[in-house]
């Protein structure tokens, strides 16, 4: 009985340990790393709804989104060997998903274009202009459109940027790790991407109070 009480106070030590989450993430990267099959699906399963959110906010039509989405999860399990944990699992995922995209988007001569965000960005926006304004489902379709179209209206620095600052959550220090910038570079990026987004959804009030609220938050 005390043996048993040990080992749940030692998982709930290690449960909310975010060191100690860490070591759990490094463990299974290097077991798929180095080509343990059961590893790498757990890997692809820990990883895949981030991903997918990354690359659906940057590639475009659904069909290209679903293909780098698969182009960056080989990449990341071609990269699992060089893990470092010296940021989140998730951050690091999203550099890789970030760089591959951008890569084949050039590759192919695309011009990023933002046509389907996941849940996390329907729900983080339209749940907003909901207790604002108390639109219809309707008109919380319109708001994520229109916020949607802006977003593409954009350079890709500010894209990439914006879409991890809206879409993920990232803190301004997670988004300079994950593009390869620095601190300043990025929150000068967001900056100015919120600036030339407020001019292009002039018309929706309710967008440029959310999209002021996410900035301030996090930073």
């Amino acid at each position: 009985m005390r043996s048993m009480e040990l080992v749940q106070r030692v998982t709930t030590i290690l449960d909310s340990d975010p060191q100690a989450e860490l070591v759990r993430e490094l463990s299974l990267v290097r077991r798929a790393g180095a080509g343990d099959h059961s590893a790498q699906r757990d890997l692809v399963d820990t990883i895949l709804n981030g991903v997918r959110t990354t690359v659906y906010c940057l590639a475009g039509n659904d069909r290209d989104a679903d293909d780098f989405v698969q182009v960056s999860i080989l990449e990341i399990l071609g990269s699992a060997h060089t893990y470092r944990a010296e940021s989140s699992l998730d951050a690091w995922a999203a550099k890789i998903s970030v760089r591959t995209v951008m890569r084949q988007l050039k590759r192919r001569r695309w011009r990023a274009q933002f046509v389907v965000l996941e849940d996390t960005l329907e729900e983080r926006c339209t749940d907003h202009a909901s207790s604002i304004s108390g639109e219809d489902l309707l008109g919380k379709r319109r708001l994520q459109s229109a916020l949607l179209q802006a977003l593409a209206g954009l350079k890709p620095k500010y894209q990439v940027a914006l879409t991890l600052r809206l879409a993920q959550g990232y803190s301004v220090s997670e988004i300079a790790e994950i593009t390869d910038t620095t601190f300043n570079t990025v929150r000068e990026r967001l900056r100015v991407g919120r600036k030339k987004l407020h001019r292009l959804i002039v018309q929706h009030p309710q967008l440029c109070e959310w999209i002021d609220t996410q900035q301030e938050r996090g930073i």
